[in-house]
């Protein structure tokens, strides 16, 4: 059997220093807001992927979050962009509700029916590039929010749907995540 040792506990007399080391304190990195670069309106293209919520709407906290998680900022037009490499905006996520903005100091009470992800053509990334990084994120989203992707047109994302985009972008070697999300 061994004895626990016990603790003392005198009165001080005068209040005695306690040296206490401490890490060095790290400024989180700045949030560097992508820069938003479409080309002109008529020279454009966009390619778009909806996440549409099954049940119940997506509350706006977790939206937000996923969002965060997933590299998007918000910024310009008061919807979020994910930034390439260079600083400059790849991808857009708007809300599928008109005007399609979100108001940061009320989006966490909100709850939304979807979100519009999209890439203006041309861009930062070539096409091809572009709608794989849709892809990705529109699936990462997805895995976290729970709820359905689409295409452009309101569809199920099949892979017929993606292999389709894929062609018309003038991408040759399929990607290895052919399948739907």
């Amino acid at each position: 059997v061994r004895a626990l040792p016990t603790l003392q506990i005198r009165d001080a007399e005068a209040p005695v220093a306690v040296a206490v080391a401490s890490a060095p304190i790290v400024a989180a990195p700045a949030v560097v807001e992508p820069v938003v670069e479409w080309p002109p309106e008529e020279s454009r293209r966009i390619l778009a992927l909806r996440i549409l919520a099954v049940g119940e709407r997506f509350a706006g906290r977790a939206l937000r979050q996923a969002l965060a998680a997933e590299g998007f900022v918000h910024g310009r037009l008061s919807i979020f962009h994910k930034s390439g490499s260079d600083s400059r905006a790849v991808l857009s996520a708007a809300s599928l509700t008109q005007p399609g903005s979100f108001e940061l100091a009320t989006m966490d009470t909100q709850r939304y029916g979807g979100l519009n992800l999209f890439a203006v053509l041309p861009g930062p990334l070539p096409p091809p590039q572009a709608f794989e990084s849709l892809l990705a994120s529109a699936r990462n989203l997805n895995e976290r929010l729970q709820g359905a992707v689409q295409d452009e047109r309101g569809e199920v994302l099949t892979a017929a749907r993606i292999a389709a985009i894929r062609q018309e972008l003038g991408e040759s070697a399929p990607s290895a995540a052919d399948a739907p999300p």
